[in-house]
């Protein structure tokens, strides 16, 4: 069976319409939930495309009362990477207040050309006259570095991979997310 891929106008119309949403946050989603019973809070998809369907069929669709946040590493190592970032972008644009995106380590171009993701969008676009691959470093880059959770009582950070002694929010809070450092 052949597979069909997204024609890369509808690709460019999502990032895009996900990119205005993503310039607008600050550099951490702050989450209130004093008003919700529940978050479900899903890491690592890897272009797991299945787990993701299987996640959404278990626990319902993004919705106002069902708030998600994604923690990072949506592409590389799966064969559906491109599909899992767009559902995930699609889910953003049509619930931006119960939809949360985390940038993890595979949301760096550098990382997404070692384990597979720049591979999967030239092999499923090769003919495409759009540079995705630049359209995805950009989005990558807008993405916010953590969630703050707010629950009335406490207060919970998802962030992934961890933070290191030496850096604290504030320093990440003043950080330019959308710029990229060359690595040499």
């Amino acid at each position: 069976m052949k597979f069909q891929v997204l024609h890369e106008k509808y690709v460019c119309h999502i990032v895009h319409q996900a990119r205005a949403i993503l310039k607008t946050l600050p550099n951490y989603n702050r989450i209130d939930l004093s008003t919700l019973h529940h978050i479900y809070i899903i890491g690592d998809l890897h272009g797991q495309l299945a787990d993701l369907l299987h996640i959404f069929n278990a626990n319902g669709l993004p919705a106002i009362d069902n708030p998600y946040i994604f923690n990072g590493d949506f592409v590389d190592r799966g064969r559906n990477s491109v599909e899992v970032i767009l559902l995930l972008m699609i889910a953003l644009i049509l619930y931006p207040s119960s939809v949360f995106l985390n940038r993890g380590n595979h949301e760096d171009i550098m990382v997404a050309a070692q384990y597979g993701f720049q591979d999967e969008v030239n092999r499923k676009y090769r003919t495409c006259k759009t540079p995705l691959l630049d359209l995805f470093k950009d989005i990558f880059s807008w993405l916010p570095l953590y969630s703050s959770v707010h629950t009335g009582k406490s207060k919970l950070i998802i962030i992934h991979g961890g933070i290191s002694d030496c850096i604290n929010l504030e320093k990440i809070n003043s950080l330019q997310r959308n710029r990229c450092k060359k690595r040499h």
